[in-house]
């Protein structure tokens, strides 16, 4: 008996200690160093998985995955990742270091330019993401912003690809799911209204043949403009062009002039002189 007392308490301190582990190798990854703040113009707060509540914080102060970084009005901030790149984030943003995530960050809200250090072979892309998108590149200056409704991401050099989140993907399916279900419904309608013309039964379904007249007309073929497709797939913008995605995965693509996405990033360093 007190054998197996004895073998019962060594099996229970055994799993306290793995779940111990646990639990600090999940802490220890959240609170992995990031970064830290480079420069701050005006008001700038912190607030992270622990106090979850905004703190002010300060040049050279550090930033840690699972922090959240918030920037006033008319302020901004300048992020310098241990890995070499650059986040600089305009006034009014939102930008999430996720805790247990490889990537560099989600923005929230407002708009954010990147600086990323070119990549070797042997690292991974550096990706960022919004609720709607993720950007992944391997060595470039690009803006990416969100205001709630659209996410749209401008390349100043290099290339940058795009692709919806995998989360937005499976949402999206189930919106078209339920639409073709819906068109189904239609058409089995349209049947019943055809079967009850064809007997004869022409006056007390005059409602349902004006309905059925209304089925038999063809929509006038249109060229897919603007935020008519939706994306699928990774997509690739390069220098001087702009990507804006809907939250419904339609997506716009156009060319804008370099000069003035360099005129932006170059008032931002004005700003720091």
């Amino acid at each position: 008996m007190k054998n197996f007392i004895l073998l019962i308490t060594v099996f229970l301190l055994t799993a306290s200690m793995l779940n111990t582990n646990e639990t600090l190798i999940l802490a220890e990854k959240q609170i992995k160093k990031v970064g830290e703040i480079d420069f701050r113009l005006g008001e700038l707060f912190k607030k992270n998985l622990s106090t979850k509540e905004w703190s002010e914080i300060d040049e050279e102060d550090p930033v840690f995955y699972g922090d959240t970084i918030r920037t006033g009005v008319e302020s901004k901030c300048e992020i310098k990742l241990i890995e070499g790149s650059t986040i600089r984030m305009s006034e009014k943003a939102l930008y999430v270091f996720e805790a247990g995530s490889d990537d560099y960050g989600k923005i929230l809200h407002g708009t954010v330019w990147t600086n990323v250090k070119k990549r070797d072979k042997n690292q991974r892309d550096f990706k960022i993401k919004t609720p709607i998108a993720v950007a992944a590149v391997i060595g470039t200056r690009f803006r990416i912003s969100y205001d709630g409704n659209l996410s749209e991401i401008a390349v100043l050099d290099g290339k940058v690809n795009v692709d919806l989140l995998e989360d937005k993907k499976k949402e999206i399916k189930v919106l078209e799911e339920k639409k073709v279900n819906k068109k189904d419904s239609i058409k089995t309608d349209k049947t019943k209204v055809d079967d009850q013309i064809k007997k004869g039964i022409k006056s007390k379904f005059k409602l349902k043949t004006k309905q059925k007249n209304r089925y038999m007309l063809k929509a006038p073929k249109e060229v897919p403009g603007p935020y008519e497709v939706t994306l699928s797939e990774w997509i690739s913008i390069v220098k001087g062009e702009v990507i804006s995605i809907r939250k419904d995965g339609k997506y716009n693509k156009f060319k804008t002039d370099a000069k003035l996405l360099e005129k932006e990033w170059d008032n931002f360093l004005k700003s720091k002189e």
